[in-house]
């Protein structure tokens, strides 16, 4: 059987609240990308966006990643605090 990939992409309004935020959450939030990229979501604390078809939300304590998935690549559309994300969600119209 052959494990295929996905490519991580990253918004700008995703990497630098990842820059910013404390390291341990940041780290397990990185883990957790490169386990959905490798088709492997175990432990992550991922679920769907309601309406949004291929959008989900990665949670690590008080901090969220909303992320898209498609067949060849991960792209992480948001990266903030519990409150904000969804707030910058609506304002980005996705």
């Amino acid at each position: 059987m052959v494990t295929r990939t996905r490519s991580i992409f990253y918004k700008p309004r995703a990497r630098k609240p990842l820059l910013r935020m404390p390291r341990p959450q940041a780290r397990q939030i990185r883990q957790d990308l490169e386990r959905i990229a490798a088709g492997m979501t175990g432990d992550a604390d991922l679920k769907p966006l309601r309406g949004r078809r291929g959008f989900y939300r990665l949670r690590v304590g008080d901090w969220r990643a909303v992320i898209e998935v498609t067949d060849d690549m991960v792209m992480v559309w948001l990266v903030g605090s519990r409150g904000q994300v969804y707030k910058d969600l609506a304002a980005m119209g996705l």
